[in-house]
This record gives structure tokens, C-alpha cells and sequence, in this order.
């Protein structure tokens, strides 16, 4: 580990999956910026809180030279009709002694576009160069040592005693079965993604239990918020969908508020009083663009209402999980939907509202 004296910036080179691809003049796109949005209160009060990361395309620049090995990953990814290829890579920084001293890793990365030299006869004193950018999903600031591989993908969090830092997704403890999350992080969890392919990979949305708001709310508000739970999954499927990220207990509480602040959801007994109106209560509150209509052709969102009794009056609201299955706010179980009794008079078995992007 090098000491606290100042590093020049010029040694550095940049490996892809281990093995050293080229070394560089410019390397620009080593950043990672956090979004803010506010929520205003009634009473006036604003809250701020933390919206979606995002990590600019990584640019690498350097003369033209008889390394082609970038161009073919860009070729093969991009100018042809292959699956996309991803990578794991860092930007490494050496000492005048060639020691390694930083790296910079970024992973699940694929070359999203490449500049060709600017050829000038009048210039003669121009050096040929060639620009390649890489997307990627998250960088990790490693000042030890090189990342090690995990099934042929580098283990972000090997060692919780390194000094590593890691924006973009949380560690993971590793059992005997792995998943990997949306950042192709190694994880015991089977629900943190569907499927292992990691060309596939699809992050859950998170689901809500409707007690969960009985702190905030009450017991009565929580006992009762089947249908504001239900719809406020709605909301995180689509922030999921929409982000990439899952929403948080934050969100969810503010989302929340937002719809019994503005009376959409009762504050006293979870009853909705507008469906499309809460769900948009629920939905500005991320800072999202879109808006939500009840009903249409092709909805987005479809929630089922049970008439237990067969008296005409839902008592339990649950979510579609759209292969005839529902999820529960109750107690977060699955069941089949044919295995209870759907409200049939009023307004029918279901509650549906779609999802149009765009600015309202």
C-alpha cells in the first residue's frame, strides 16, 4: 500500500477480466452521482432523500497501435447480432516503481461506442489516437489488492477486514447456494434475482406488508390497508422496473403519506377513495416521471378483490402476480387465484391501472 503522497496520474492501464488490455492516455468516467428528490409536507416542511445512482460510461483513450483486442469486444457486442457480452474490468494505477498502487473496478461492462483517429495531413505533429466507452453497473474503489474471481465473475466483498468500497449494491454472504444480484454480486438469497443466467438477470421488486405501516399509522390503519398495500406494490413493481432499484422502507413509508396526506387513502381505516389518485400520490413521490390511469385495455397493474362473504363488499385486497397466482399483504404467502371468492357485483374482481411514461 502506498503512502499518502501524491500519485501522478499517467501510469495506469486497464485490464478486462484479469488479463491487461491496453495502456492508455486519458481515462475519463470514474464517477458516481447519487440523485436527491424532495417531498413537501403539508405543513411545509421539505425532506430530501436519496433517488437512483448512476456511473457515466467509462472513456478510454489511446494511440492507434496493433492491440486490437477493444474493437473486437466492441465488434463482437455491438456490430454484430451476438448475445451481449459482459465484463468485468478495472482501470489500474501504477507508481514509477510499476507497483500498483489503486484500481478502480467496474463490472457487468459492455463498449458502447468506439471513435475512430482523426486523420489530418496538415497536422503532421498529431498523434493518432482512438476513443472506446464503456456502460458498466457499479464501481468499487480497491486500494489492496486485485479483484478475485468468483466463478469466473469477480467477488465484490471478499473480506469485510479489506479496505474496499463498493457503490452500487450492498455485500453478500455466500452459502452454499449462489444467486447474484443485479450487480453480479455473489448472494444466499434465491429471491434477489430470478434466474442465474447472469445475460438475465432481473431484479425483484420489493413487497410490502400492510402491518408494516402500523408504527406510522396505527394499529387500526395497518389491520385494515390491505388495498393501499397492495396498490403501493403496484408502485414498487413499477419503480423497479422503471430504475432498476428496489424501493426502500423510506420510500414506501413516504410514499404512503403522500397518498393520506392528500386524502386518497383514509388515514383512520386504509380505505382508498380513489385508486388513480393514490397510486399517483404514491407514484410523484419517487421523483419518477409517468402517471397512472384506473382501468384500460392492456393495464400494468392488476389487483384482485376478494368478496369472502359473497355479500357484494370486498374485505381483502391481494396482488397479481400475473400467472394466476396473487401475493398477499397480510402475511406475504402466494395462493391461486381460483382457490378464493372474487367480489363478482360493484366493481368486479379486479382493480386495474396502467402505466404511461412521460412527464404528467
Amino acid at each position: 500500500m502506498a503512502d499518502d503522497n501524491n500519485i501522478s496520474s499517467y501510469l495506469f492501464f486497464v485490464e478486462i477480466d484479469g488479463i491487461e488490455t491496453a495502456r492508455f492516455q486519458k481515462c475519463e468516467g470514474l464517477e458516481a452521482e447519487t440523485s436527491v428528490f424532495e417531498y413537501e409536507e403539508g405543513g411545509g416542511e421539505v425532506h430530501r432523500f436519496k433517488g437512483r445512482t448512476r456511473f457515466p460510461n467509462i472513456i478510454l483513450e489511446k494511440g492507434i497501435t496493433d492491440n486490437d483486442s477493444l474493437f473486437n469486444w466492441f465488434k463482437d457486442t455491438c456490430l454484430k447480432n451476438k448475445k451481449l457480452e459482459r465484463k468485468n474490468g478495472s482501470v489500474v494505477l501504477k507508481d514509477l516503481q510499476d507497483n500498483e498502487v489503486k484500481r478502480w473496478n467496474f463490472f457487468r461492462a459492455f463498449p458502447c461506442r468506439w471513435i475512430g483517429p482523426k486523420l489530418d495531413y496538415k497536422d503532421p505533429s498529431t498523434f493518432a489516437v482512438e476513443r472506446i466507452e464503456i456502460a458498466h453497473e457499479g464501481i468499487e474503489v480497491d486500494n489492496d489488492s486485485e479483484p478475485q474471481e468468483y466463478n469466473n465473475w469477480f467477488h465484490i466483498g471478499r473480506d469485510m477486514s479489506e479496505e474496499t468500497n463498493f457503490i452500487g449494491a450492498e455485500e453478500a454472504s455466500i452459502g452454499d447456494s449462489v444467486y447474484y444480484d443485479n450487480y453480479g454480486n455473489p448472494s444466499s438469497d434465491p429471491n434477489v434475482v430470478t434466474g442465474q443466467n447472469m445475460g438475465e438477470i432481473t431484479l425483484q421488486p420489493r413487497y410490502f406488508n400492510q402491518r408494516d405501516f402500523s408504527a406510522t399509522f396505527g394499529d387500526n390503519f395497518g389491520n385494515n390497508a390491505c388495498a393501499a398495500t397492495a396498490l403501493l406494490n403496484e408502485i414498487s413493481e413499477q419503480y423497479t422496473e422503471n430504475t432498476g432499484m428496489q424501493m426502500t422502507d423510506e420510500q414506501a413509508n413516504l410514499a404512503m403519506s403522500a397518498a393520506v396526506n392528500s386524502g386518497n387513502v383514509s388515514s383512520i381505516d386504509a380505505n382508498i377513495n380513489s385508486w388513480e389518485g393514490a397510486a399517483n400520490d404514491m407514484w410523484r413521490s419517487t421523483g419518477e416521471e409517468g402517471r397512472f390511469t384506473y382501468g384500460g385495455e392492456n393495464p400494468t397493474a392488476t389487483i384482485y378483490a376478494e368478496d369472502v362473504d359473497n355479500n357484494g363488499i370486498p374485505e381483502h385486497f391481494t396482488n397479481s402476480n400475473g400467472n394466476g397466482t396473487y401475493h398477499d399483504p397480510w402475511n406475504g404467502e402466494t395462493g391461486t387465484v381460483g382457490d378464493t371468492q372474487l367480489q363478482q357485483s360493484g366493481l368486479g374482481p379486479t382493480r386495474t391501472l396502467t402505466y404511461s411514461r412521460g412527464r404528467e
